[in-house]
């Protein structure tokens, strides 16, 4: 089933994030209780020219709630640094766009939706950053 959900989308020009649909395509199976895999279509928003590279940032708050969020980014170095992602991250200048979404069990997806969930989905941008899109420390430093 190809369904669309709500994304927030770190687009170079813009300073804040937009909500941006995602079609996710999301395997239909007769238990429909199951929490079943999603596959986001990052590409459809960021586009297919250069590689997406996506991970899920996985948390616990202090409330013991678990968070999961999956982050898919594209470097690139023909697009002035990200002020959205500059904004956020302070001190970064990134070249490059960025998707992120709200995950459920396993590896399935839901909308993002209302103010705390932008929150966390900041702080999913936040703690991916190190992995996807900062630059790495050199060896040696």
């Amino acid at each position: 089933t190809l369904k669309a959900l709500t994304a927030l989308y770190y687009r170079t020009t813009n300073l804040v994030p937009t909500r941006r649909s995602v079609s996710t395509m999301i395997p239909s199976h007769a238990d429909s209780e199951a929490e079943l895999d999603a596959f986001p279509s990052f590409e459809m928003v960021l586009g297919m020219k250069y590689k997406v590279h996506n991970c899920w940032v996985v948390w616990q708050s202090a409330d013991g709630r678990v968070h999961r969020y999956l982050v898919g980014f594209q470097r690139r170095s023909d697009l002035p640094a990200n002020a959205a992602l500059c904004a956020a991250i302070p001190g970064c200048h990134v070249h490059g766009e960025l998707v992120v979404m709200r995950g459920k069990k396993g590896n399935s997806l839901m909308s993002i939706r209302g103010a705390e969930s932008h929150a966390l989905a900041l702080e999913a941008v936040k703690r991916s950053a190190q992995s996807l899109y900062l630059p790495r420390p050199k060896a040696g430093s």
